[in-house]
């Protein structure tokens, strides 16, 4: 049985320091993961939740900060899944990593790079200002306002704006308290590490997708995904050599990482075609 635990570290060879949790428990957050069989660190990118801020770095550098936290962990093979911003750090260590150790890569809802069409770049750039505006603005005042609810409020304001279909999902209680809480916890040393994650993302990826030969690369997307539309990841898709889009008619952002999660997992693990009613034995799991 995997235990969940949060707020871990691991200190790097350069002298920072990545943070992370480990999730599988049943009785913990991660239900999807504990269905496959699956143990899944998470890691904070660098300025976000526990992990010491690299204002200079590039998105190039992290497939090196996965190595690092892998060996630390004596973990020798491995997939990788991130969504949105995570989804294209989650890219460029396929181009960067060794299949002998990178098992997979799945992406979900993810961005893509500016250069791909000029249609996306205007997208993605309101994004990247928008969500510049929104912190400044609203989140980060009501973050130091010393009465919680009011934190919470202006997040879920803020979400229910996004789509309709999400209103449904948002009643429930226990995932508006998981999104405040990544909220909240994305920004515990302030939001510049937030900025930092958008600018490295919205700038020079200095990795052409194109010439990522890694073979097995997964992308999930809702059509009505308003963080990271269905064209990003259909353009991905194209010029991937390698990779599979399963399409969510209908979703959305929130409802696709809300509902589809052990699809996703069984996906990634186990290949499309295999995932429904595949079950890893308890004692089969691989870490990413």
């Amino acid at each position: 049985m995997i235990r969940s635990r949060d707020n871990e570290t691991v200190h790097l060879s350069n002298g920072n320091t990545i943070g992370l949790a480990h999730y599988g428990d049943p009785d913990g957050p991660a239900k999807a993961a504990e269905s496959v069989g699956a143990h899944i660190i998470a890691l904070d990118r660098p300025g976000i939740g526990l992990s010491s801020a690299q204002p200079k770095r590039k998105l190039i550098d992290w497939p090196l900060v996965v190595s690092e936290v892998a060996q630390n962990l004596k973990i020798d093979q491995f997939y990788v899944l991130g969504t949105t911003a995570g989804g294209s750090h989650a890219l460029v260590c396929a181009k960067e990593l060794s299949p002998n150790t990178l098992k997979g890569v799945g992406l979900v809802g993810s961005w893509w790079p500016m250069s791909m069409t000029i249609g996306n770049m205007i997208k993605l750039s309101y994004n990247k200002w928008g969500t510049r505006h929104l912190y400044k603005k609203t989140i980060i005042p009501a973050l130091n306002d010393p009465d919680p609810t009011v934190f919470h409020k202006q997040v879920m304001d803020h979400l229910l704006m996004e789509n309709e279909k999400d209103k449904v999902l948002f009643e429930n209680a226990e995932f508006q308290d998981l999104e405040v809480s990544s909220c909240r916890e994305s920004c515990r040393q302030g939001s510049q590490g937030v900025f930092d994650d958008h600018k490295i993302v919205f700038g020079e990826w200095r990795c052409d997708i194109r010439d990522i030969s890694a073979r097995n690369i997964g992308l999930w997307c809702g059509t009505e995904d308003y963080h990271a539309p269905i064209d990003g990841s259909r353009n991905m898709e194209k010029a991937l050599k390698h990779a599979t889009l399963v399409e969510f008619e209908g979703d959305t952002h929130h409802t696709t990482l809300a509902t589809r999660g052990e699809q996703i997992l069984r996906g990634l693990l186990f290949g499309n075609e295999k995932s429904d009613g595949h079950l890893l034995k308890n004692d089969d799991y691989d870490q990413y």
